[in-house]
């Protein structure tokens, strides 16, 4: 899907600026005097992009479509449901499947079923089982972790396959994520469509972005951690884990909204377990003790979840290849944001490694965004 910029950004204004402020190097502007230039403004709701498929690829979701558990997936209009919606579907007694499986079934049940999970992979393989014109490999094997998870991340819109110049089609498991590809998936997986906005809080993105929405998921007010955290261009650029976990865990809404912060839980300092004391976790893996953390305390010695106070001036691209080049330590609330993910299994670290710099592959993300929908389902309408 090609990007399309904005060349021009306009911030309208509706109130008459008196007096102004500096906050973090951004000038803020208040009155108490509204002019008589506000205007109620109409909120146009577009659907979401249909998710056109072809070939091989097609012929998988027809698979789907003729499988016991497409009315599970697949609306009245032959559309699949977003992949969140998914995760909430219950067998009902009277209902689909009904006759079949016990009442309260879940969808994540009915996936774990062995016989479902090697139709999956077949699926999978069946989609994109020629080679990958990038590696001259196989694209896609049914040994791979991914395969399970691929057919439902794609046939959802939550991942897109990929397309050469040759108009070859291939899934590519080892291929990069960037930020922005990883965004407009968090997009996908809850969204049926969007409304209309002009731009994003701190001008970075716009709504003719296909990563909009995910980026205004992801940033709620000015001192968010998120705000101006990326340039522009890099967010076209790849995303590494530490980078994925700490968008996830600090930064989105909706895992603000199930946990609430590092801060507001049974911990002094963390949410599904304590920041300080991570060892148990750490021992799981081989490199857990391996890396340089650091900590950047404000106020009365409370911890700072906003990596701008540890990257100072430095973008975020040499931020990364100076942690990556060992010259700057990790810091704490992106490695703990790894772990984060690791006891709510959302991460799949293969070989017991942390690999905290590695850049996310898209087979990882396939599974990553399925357990993301999982852990975070949205109302099942079917």
């Amino acid at each position: 899907m090609n990007i399309r910029h904005l060349a021009t950004k306009v911030l309208g204004k509706t109130v008459e600026l008196d007096k102004s402020i500096v906050y973090n190097n951004l000038p803020l502007s208040f009155s108490a005097y509204r002019d008589n230039k506000s205007a109620e403004e109409l909120v146009i709701f577009n659907r979401r992009d249909k998710v056109e498929l072809s070939g091989q690829v097609k012929e998988g979701q027809d698979r789907l479509k003729a499988s016991p558990i497409n009315g599970i997936i697949f609306g009245s209009d032959g559309d699949a449901l977003t992949l969140s919606q998914l995760f909430d579907f219950k067998v009902r007694k009277d209902g689909f499947l009904g006759d079949i499986l016990p009442e309260g079934a879940s969808f994540s049940t009915i996936l774990n079923n062995s016989d479902i999970r090697n139709f999956m992979i077949e699926t999978s393989t069946s989609m994109f089982g020629l080679k990958n014109p990038l590696t001259g490999d196989v694209d896609i094997e049914s040994s791979d972790e991914c395969a399970e998870y691929i057919p439902l991340v794609i046939i959802t819109g939550v991942m897109k396959p990929q397309i050469d110049e040759d108009g070859n089609v291939f899934f590519n498991r080892d291929g990069v994520v960037s930020v922005s590809d990883f965004l407009d998936s968090l997009s996908c997986l809850t969204t049926d469509g969007s409304y209309e906005d002009a731009n994003s809080l701190d001008l970075v993105s716009s709504s003719d972005d296909y990563f909009y929405q995910g980026y205004k998921s992801c940033l709620h007010g000015f001192s968010s951690p998120f705000f101006n955290l990326y340039t522009r261009d890099e967010l076209m650029e790849p995303i590494t884990r530490v980078e994925l976990a700490y968008l996830l865990v600090v930064c989105w809404e909706r895992f603000i909204a199930k946990f609430n912060g590092a801060y507001s839980n049974s911990y002094n300092l963390g949410i599904n377990f304590d920041w300080e004391n991570p060892l148990r976790i750490l021992e799981k893996f081989e490199d857990g003790f391996d890396y340089k953390i650091s900590r950047v305390n404000v106020g009365d010695k409370v911890l700072s979840l906003n990596i701008k106070d540890y990257k100072g001036d430095m973008t975020m691209t040499y931020y990364k290849d100076a942690m990556v080049m060992g010259e700057k330590p990790i810091p704490v609330p992106l490695f703990m944001s790894m772990l984060e993910l690791e006891v709510l299994n959302i991460f799949p670290y293969s070989e017991a490694k942390l690999n905290p710099l590695a850049e996310v592959t898209r087979g990882e993300l396939s599974i990553i965004m399925t357990r993301l929908a999982e852990q975070f389902p949205t109302k099942y309408i079917g």
